[in-house]
């Protein structure tokens, strides 16, 4: 899950965390993630993208439905807001709390899945040795 926060007339901190492996703890984990988000302390609002592989139809609950709904509520506890969100797939994304039948398709060349991303590789500093300036 990607998180930014916003406030009126500026983009804040950007969190980027992995999402539980099973179901559970998501009131711990929407703390954990909503403590990161407050240390930005102009933030007034928070957009964020679920990425997922888990397919998403108009009769079954939104993937990670109760983690984004335990976020929601220990952020509004801490005076923020949810602004807007994205469910991305391997293929398709949409709105959160938009309709499954408005789902786009993603370019190939920015494909989501996050074992396909590219990486921007910096170089490596060269280690200083310290040595002394003269035998032992």
């Amino acid at each position: 899950m990607v998180c930014i926060t916003v406030d009126t007339d500026r983009i804040g901190a950007t969190l980027r965390v992995d999402l539980p492996r099973r179901d559970g703890g998501e009131l711990g984990y929407a703390r954990t993630v909503a403590g990161y988000l407050t240390h930005d302390r102009n933030a007034t609002a928070v957009l964020f993208a679920v990425y997922t592989a888990t397919p998403w139809d108009a009769d079954q609950p939104k993937p990670r439905a109760a983690i984004i709904a335990a976020l929601t509520g220990v952020l509004a506890e801490r005076g923020i807001t949810i602004s807007d969100g994205l469910l991305v797939g391997n293929q398709t994304f949409t709105q959160y709390d938009g309709d499954p039948q408005d789902q786009r398709r993603n370019p190939p060349d920015r494909d989501p899945d996050q074992r396909h991303q590219r990486r921007i590789h910096l170089p490596r500093q060269q280690r200083r040795r310290n040595r002394p300036d003269h035998a032992a």
